[in-house]
């Protein structure tokens, strides 16, 4: 796993894998929590209701699509 981070935009990174992205999706009512060690080093990133986030996605895009 990799991390990134931009001064400039101040967007942090975490890659998975080696693999590129193909797109992108912004999730809505998703909430995030960074935990820090004691030198405040990111250490882990929870991201609650995940996968009903991910579904809605899902489906606002098709719903997009569709009405295209």
């Amino acid at each position: 796993m990799n991390n990134d981070y931009d001064k400039e935009t101040d967007i942090w990174f975490k890659h998975f894998g080696k693999a590129k992205t193909k797109h992108s999706r912004e999730l809505k009512k998703v909430d995030i929590i960074v935990d820090f060690d004691k030198d405040d080093n990111v250490v882990g990133i929870e991201i609650y209701d995940f996968g009903e986030a991910i579904r809605e996605s899902i489906i606002e895009n098709t719903l997009k699509e569709k009405s295209k």
